[in-house]
């Protein structure tokens, strides 16, 4: 199971990190290093369940696996949403708008 991870997770690295670095420059060029910070930001908020997600995806649930992964998911979405409305109320500066933009894009990156 620990390689089956593993393998899942680089996989699941590997697709955030080159939808990444082919938005890095059309981030730059569209609001500077703030929007650049943004778009790491929604990558980063997004793996991290993801791999939770994964981690359930990958447990031997038997016949409860649907289950289990079907309620990650919402775990998955909900910390994502919980994450995005404490920086909208902690950073007033964060630039908001592009970077729900990034999260629709890494979300559905990491489904």
């Amino acid at each position: 199971m620990q390689s089956r991870f593993a393998a899942a997770f680089a996989r699941l690295a590997f697709a955030v990190g080159v939808v990444w670095l082919l938005l890095l420059y059309p981030a730059y060029v569209l609001g500077g290093l703030l929007v650049v910070r943004g778009l790491t930001v929604a990558a980063a908020l997004c793996l991290v369940p993801g791999c939770g997600v994964l981690y359930f995806a990958e447990t031997d649930m038997s016949r409860r696996q649907p289950m289990m992964v079907l309620l990650a998911s919402g775990a998955k979405m909900g910390a994502i949403a919980f994450a995005a409305v404490c920086l909208n109320k902690l950073v007033p500066d964060f630039g908001f708008g592009e970077f729900l933009v990034w999260l629709f894009v890494f979300y559905v990156v990491t489904l």
